[in-house]
């Protein structure tokens, strides 16, 4: 009789754990709803991203970026340049690149600077392209590395060879292969730079 006590107090203790398991459930899907964080959104924005599931992730980035997430606007303007599911719109890209560069973020102000150098949805603008070059230049190897092609292309600018291997100077020390190559084609006659473009 006292294993028959036992099975029933076990069931009615495992109703009464489901009934709670499923209110904690609701509670925690209910929170999520209501009070997610820009971070969260943004995770899980990476997370559709990583799976190549770019309108989920074009709604969680949204989320964040309308929080004000210069990482999660830079992913959207990202988005907005084109990937399956999500349609080319370049002037809600520029939108998206121009808050987040404003907020500091080095990869929009780099695809910004891309998309005036190319005229991608835009018109072809140099000035504006050395603008957002320089400022992610301040930190980024790569920027600083285009910023040496730029000047010793002449691109928009006079073409100037010791400006030129100033930026790729400091590229260099930041670790950025090509720009070490660069400064040794610089400095000897026998390499030819076309490679470099």
């Amino acid at each position: 009789m006292g294993w028959v006590f036992t099975l029933r107090a076990g069931l009615k203790f495992m109703k009464q754990l489901k009934t709670a398991a499923n209110y904690l459930f609701l509670l925690l899907v209910a929170g999520c709803a209501v009070s997610t964080t820009p971070v969260s959104d943004f995770r899980m924005g990476l997370a559709a991203y990583k799976q190549a599931d770019y309108v989920e992730a074009l709604s969680w980035y949204q989320r964040a970026a309308d929080k004000g997430l210069a990482d999660a606007q830079n992913n959207l303007g990202e988005l907005y340049q084109g990937l399956p599911g999500v349609p080319e719109d370049l002037s809600k890209a520029l939108y998206w690149y121009r808050l987040a560069a404003q907020q500091g973020n080095i990869k929009a102000m780099t695809h910004l600077s891309l998309m005036y150098e190319m005229g991608r949805g835009v018109p072809q603008d140099f000035a504006e392209t050395l603008k957002w070059l320089r400022r992610a230049a301040d930190s980024d190897a790569s920027a600083q590395f285009r910023l040496g092609n730029i000047y010793h292309w002449g691109q928009g600018v006079p073409q100037d060879i010791n400006e030129a291997m100033k930026w790729y100077r400091l590229a260099a020390a930041q670790g950025h292969m090509n720009a070490n190559v660069a400064i040794e084609c610089h400095t000897s006659v026998s390499r030819e730079c076309a490679y470099l473009k």
